[in-house]
């Protein structure tokens, strides 16, 4: 009952309280039946939305290597983490940009290893199975432009998808070889690798 209300109700008493003492009993015994209350104040409930992240280190540049010559193999690691707050998972593309000569020459080989794992280093690669080393030459990236190492960026659970738990580590090692048989023409030539990185939430799969 708001104020106004109130004051009315109050002047109708004192009228009926000259008027009719009886009446003002009946009155009284009728606002009886109200009850009790009370409110208590909750505040500083807040909803945050999850933070989806992943993290490539080195961030610019995994691999480099200048004066390569025929035989050499040369290698670099990628750290991917979870710096978000939600498990997720992830894929992985490879751009080859063949910038001349070189890079239609050079055997790329990727493989996973657990976070604390240790990547192949130089000629270590030539002793890692098939099985757990992905492949690529190089003039595959002059034919198809971008080749999928890892899952697929197609949104939704798609086979080869990794998943990272929260603060979790996966590492992406990398290495290059130019073979023995390279022709002169590759002499002062350069190849470029770009590294694309597709990250989703993970969704649970019911059956």
């Amino acid at each position: 009952m708001n104020r106004r209300r109130r004051l009315l109700a109050f002047t109708v008493l004192a009228v009926l309280v000259v008027a009719a003492p009886t009446v003002l009993i009946a009155l009284v015994a009728g606002r009886g039946s109200a009850s009790f209350g009370d409110e208590e104040l909750l505040g500083r409930n807040r909803l945050t939305s999850a933070t989806l992240d992943i993290a490539a280190r080195p961030a610019v540049t995994a691999l480099r290597a200048e004066n390569l010559a025929p035989g050499d193999v040369v290698a670099g690691v990628i750290e991917l983490t979870n710096d978000g707050s939600i498990p997720l998972t992830y894929s992985v593309r490879v751009d080859g940009v063949v910038a001349d000569d070189l890079a239609p020459w050079i055997t790329w080989w990727f493989a996973l290893r657990d976070a604390g794992g240790d990547c192949p280093t130089g000629p270590a690669w030539a002793d890692v199975s098939d099985d757990e080393r992905i492949e690529v030459a190089g003039d595959t990236f002059a034919e198809v432009g971008t080749v999928a190492l890892v899952g697929d960026p197609t949104p939704g659970a798609d086979p080869g998808d990794r998943v990272l738990a929260v603060a979790a580590s996966e590492l992406l090692c990398v290495g290059a070889a130019l073979p023995l048989g390279v022709p002169n023409s590759a002499q002062a030539a350069s190849a470029l690798l770009t590294f694309r990185v597709d990250a989703e939430q993970q969704v649970e799969v019911t059956s």
